[in-house]
């Protein structure tokens, strides 16, 4: 008798114990918005797969390859490189020889101004394929995973306006990566694209530069990311920062923060404190 209630005992220990992993694996999207001054470079870890959205100034470059390392990252299947400012691209060529890369991806702009050369010839250098990707779908449920380019159609005068705006959904949470777009691209964004600028996580334009209430409005988001550091730009703009409080949205600063990492698993979002905790 005392064999049976043994066994039975064991069983009802080990029962739960089975069923914990599926309960506390991390969620399977993750963003980490890297600091790296005044400038942008975002890790994606996607459910099968990670990309890169720029890679900061040159100085950071060696940081963000150790940073990738350090996730665990053996590849990246895409590097997006949303457009040809320093802040932007510096750091590029140290990821390209650092990281295997499947595909770059870029607006026509980094090969039509000679002014940014380097990143160009460290483009052709590394002989990884490239393509010049435009307003339309541009990644197709892979692992769940939708990605569509709301921006450019066509490239301008404007380095900061051409650049590549991304939408990037993972089941029913969405993400809006915005590069540097201005408040002429937002006006454009939201004549063309006002019913798909909704979102829950938002890569604030610009570095928090002036940027137009109702575009704030059209997204919507729960989490705005402000990539910033010391500047001589007066960046971010009090007014900015104010509209997205009165929405009562919650604004994450590269500048206080060792790095902000964003999870989701296509339900409910997670920011990563140590321990993780829902928004």
């Amino acid at each position: 008798m005392r064999t049976i209630k043994f066994f039975v005992l064991l069983v009802f220990v080990l029962l739960p114990l089975h069923s914990l992993p599926s309960q506390i694996n991390a969620p399977p999207f993750e963003a980490h918005f890297i600091p790296v001054g005044y400038g942008d470079c975002i890790l994606l870890k996607l459910p099968q797969g990670a990309m890169l959205i720029d890679g900061g100034v040159e100085e950071y470059g060696e940081k963000v390859v150790n940073y990738i390392q350090d996730c665990d990252i053996q590849k990246l299947d895409v590097v997006v490189i949303t457009h040809s400012h320093p802040d932007h691209i510096g750091g590029i060529p140290a990821v390209l020889k650092g990281i295997p890369v499947g595909e770059i991806w870029v607006n026509q702009d980094i090969f039509a101004n000679r002014a940014y050369s380097p990143i160009y010839k460290a483009i052709q250098k590394s002989t990884i394929p490239w393509k010049v990707i435009r307003r339309g779908k541009c990644w197709d449920n892979v692992g769940g995973v939708e990605i569509e380019c709301l921006h450019p159609a066509m490239i301008s005068h404007d380095p900061n306006d051409n650049s590549i705006v991304l939408k990037i959904c993972y089941k029913k949470v969405a993400f809006l990566f915005t590069g540097d777009i201005t408040p002429r691209v937002e006006k454009e964004l939201l004549e063309i694209h006002k019913d798909q600028l909704k979102a829950d996580v938002l890569k604030i334009p610009h570095h928090g530069h002036r940027s137009m209430h109702t575009f704030i409005e059209a997204v919507d988001p729960k989490i705005a990311v402000l990539t910033i550091g010391p500047n001589p730009y007066g960046a971010p703009d009090p007014h900015t920062l104010k509209a997205y409080s009165e929405k009562g949205c919650r604004v994450l600063r590269t500048d206080k923060h060792e790095s902000i990492v964003i999870k989701t698993d296509g339900k409910t979002i997670w920011r990563e404190t140590g321990k993780d905790r829902p928004f």
